[in-house]
């Protein structure tokens, strides 16, 4: 018995786990990059931007993990 959808949804799942690392990098970047503006007290306006660029980055990381979570349902549905 052959599966002929196995191989796109394998390949699906693939790239699903390589988003969801690469969200895990740019989150942790995220992440460091608040703690380290949430310590600046010397210079306002610094801290602040460290914390809307940290800010951002966890947006695009939350986005991506969605996106590789649906990529892994439809990967695991053809496969």
């Amino acid at each position: 018995m052959k599966f002929p959808n196995a191989a796109k949804g394998v390949k699906k799942i693939f790239n699903a786990e390589i988003i969801s690392l690469i969200a895990a990098l740019v989150g942790g970047a995220g992440l460091v990059m608040s703690l380290i503006g949430a310590s600046k007290e010397t210079n306002e306006s610094v801290g602040t931007t460290l914390l809307a660029v940290s800010g951002a980055l966890l947006i695009v990381s939350g986005i991506a993990l969605l996106v590789a979570g649906i990529m892994n349902i439809i990967g695991f549905i053809q496969a």
